[in-house]
């Protein structure tokens, strides 16, 4: 679809080939909570940080709803999501005739998340007040501040042998 107010789909998660593709998230009373998840393999990595951006691309003159999104995680695939700290935006969206927000995203997973096998990443939105505007999630990015140090304390680091003294 190349443009949010033309969309067919009342709300949920769609793509827009916009100039600047991206894919946005819309609730409604239909979709209480899109959301797009996104599985990591986090063995031997520590303080994983996930960034994204958000972008209002509703510039329909009715939509001006206050539309948060939220980072959620947990480790291993079902369960309950926890929020990450500093992962809410209380409003990602400008308007009513508007679509120039963008809000940058930077949060550190917990360190529960740190050398897991599985642990899924969710960026949600929910049904808002009045008439929900579509939320651009786009330019993902994971990565992790190092390696967990695999060697018990006291073990020189691996590399070459010392040479014998010439003899």
């Amino acid at each position: 679809e190349r443009d949010p107010r033309s969309v067919a789909l009342a709300a949920g998660v769609a793509e827009f080939e916009l100039s600047d593709p991206v894919v946005a998230l819309q609730g409604s009373a239909t979709a209480a909570a899109p959301h797009l998840v996104v599985s990591l393999d986090t063995r031997d990595r520590s303080g994983v940080i996930v960034r994204y951006r958000l972008r209002d691309v509703d510039a329909s003159s009715t939509a001006n709803a206050v539309q948060a999104i939220v980072l959620q995680y947990r480790v291993g695939s079902d369960g309950p999501f926890a929020a990450v700290p500093g992962g809410y935006v209380a409003d990602a969206t400008t308007g009513p005739g508007a679509a120039t927000l963008v809000t940058p995203v930077s949060a550190v997973l917990p360190a529960v998340a740190d050398d897991q096998p599985l642990v899924q990443v969710r960026i949600l939105t929910t049904n808002a007040v009045g008439q929900d505007e579509w939320v651009g999630v786009d330019d993902i990015d994971m990565e992790t501040r190092g390696l967990l140090c695999a060697s018990p304390v006291g073990t020189p680091p691996p590399g070459p042998s010392p040479m014998p003294p010439a003899g």
